[in-house]
């Protein structure tokens, strides 16, 4: 028998493997990379980072904006800070400056911006529905629920079929290349993040049962390829 102190502690442990940080936000400058960062100590919110660079070359002038900075947060606090965000936005709203260009938006616009949340900063997403509530066109925080479950649901519509990369992929296995596993892997393992935090399959179940043959059978094809090459050069 597992005694309750085991049993709350094995439950705990499964919990800390199955919390996978995910790519929520990324940043070109390290000053705003630093203040994100501050910004979710301050809240205590777990997150974790990544930085790599975005040119091989770095030129010393511009290092400020040489790397890519990626705040990877848990699914379930990507709600949370998408809510202290815009909060904090808000409290910024009276010193925007009358020239800033969403102003000049027509109301159609605006409401773009509102339906693809996930293609605009924080400030200007919010920006824009305040734009438009002075305008007298008022968005409920129900009707934005709406259009950002919309969202989520046209994001998550996989990647169209892809005939030309399945047929090359198909040949370059078959031809014992390294290109054929490649291409396999990708169609098979390749994901993508959705605003909610939520991974999904970039591709949909065909062409992803597509890809897993096409990988296995690159790696059995250049096994065959490199075992014919060792015993044509045996003596």
């Amino acid at each position: 028998m597992i005694s309750e102190k085991k049993g709350r502690y094995i439950c705990s442990l499964f919990r800390k493997i199955m919390e996978i940080f995910q790519p929520y936000q990324t940043f070109q400058s390290k000053d705003e990379f630093v203040d994100f960062t501050t910004l979710l100590n301050d809240h205590h919110i777990e997150f974790e980072t990544e930085d790599y660079p975005i040119n091989f070359i770095s030129d010393i002038r511009n290092d400020r904006f040489s790397h890519e900075y990626i705040i990877k947060l848990k699914p379930d606090d990507f709600d949370r800070v998408d809510n202290i965000q815009e909060k904090l936005v808000l409290a910024q709203l009276d010193d925007v400056p009358q020239d800033y260009y969403l102003f000049s938006y027509s109301n159609d616009e605006l409401i773009d911006i509102l339906h693809a949340k996930d293609e605009w900063n924080r400030f200007d997403y919010v920006l824009a529905r305040d734009i438009l509530d002075q305008r007298g066109v008022s968005i409920t925080d129900q009707e934005l629920s709406l259009i950002n479950t919309d969202r989520i649901e046209q994001l998550a519509e996989p990647e169209k079929h892809a005939p030309f990369w399945v047929t090359a992929g198909y040949i370059s296995a078959a031809l014992g290349g390294l290109l054929g596993i490649m291409i396999g892997w990708h169609l098979y393992n390749a994901t993508k993040v959705l605003p909610n935090g939520v991974k999904i399959a970039v591709y949909a179940a065909k062409d992803r049962n597509h890809g897993f043959r096409i990988f296995i059978l690159g790696i059995v094809m250049l096994v065959v390829a490199l075992v014919v090459r060792v015993l044509s050069n045996t003596p």
